[in-house]
């Protein structure tokens, strides 16, 4: 009786995932075709649908990521990167997932705004300021470029979008103060150090 029990629920249990599965790959096929048609809202709707109904694989976050990083709603994107790596519980389609979120983020990032030569420039128009240029060579202010958008600091505690070196390089680079921490950098991780009024650069493993 026992037997008959454990194999019934096993059975059910086969069933479910099954279905849970083709229901995911129809949502995902019917996702596309939304996509494909410019529909994008019910796109949207219809990934979400199906990463719902399997919170483990990779391709539903892979579709919304798209949608939202081409149209600049980064902070969208990065809560779908971290929802993702999150619930993508096989370590191997974990790193792939992630690895493939960093190459998509580096494709919709604007070189030419957030690259390595026009932080420094920022800064050193920021270092300008009297007392951004003594705390600058007085300390040290860093720009860490992660994985997960970009930290300001002044020797080693995060600065706010009040203040004035972040001010001042928003200045420069409109839009640095609200978007740019958004913006999920490919490629490897580096540290922008100002110090002594010297702009440096630092890749980190």
């Amino acid at each position: 009786m026992k037997k008959s029990i454990l194999i019934t629920m096993l059975l059910v249990l086969v069933f479910v995932m099954t279905g849970c599965s083709e229901d995911y790959d129809g949502l995902m096929e019917k996702g596309a075709k939304y996509k494909a048609d410019g529909k994008l809202d019910e796109a949207i709707e219809t990934f979400e649908k199906a990463k719902e109904a399997d919170p483990g694989r990779a391709e539903a976050y892979i579709e919304l990521y798209k949608i939202y990083g081409s149209h600049g709603e980064y902070d969208k994107a990065l809560a779908i990167s971290e929802e993702g790596a999150k619930n993508i519980k096989d370590e191997k389609e974990n790193t792939q997932f992630n690895n493939r979120v960093k190459t998509l983020m580096d494709s919709y990032r604007d070189e030419d705004l957030y690259n390595y030569d026009s932080l420094c420039t920022a800064a050193n128009v920021a270092m300008t300021g009297v007392d951004v240029y003594t705390k600058a060579t007085t300390g040290k202010y860093t720009l860490e470029m992660t994985g997960k958008g970009v930290i300001v600091k002044y020797n080693d505690v995060e600065l706010g979008a009040d203040d004035p070196f972040y001010i001042a390089i928003n200045d420069v680079l409109p839009g640095f103060a609200t978007n740019i921490r958004k913006i999920v950098v490919g490629g490897s991780d580096y540290v922008i150090t100002i110090e002594n009024g010297v702009c440096k650069k630092t890749v980190t493993p």
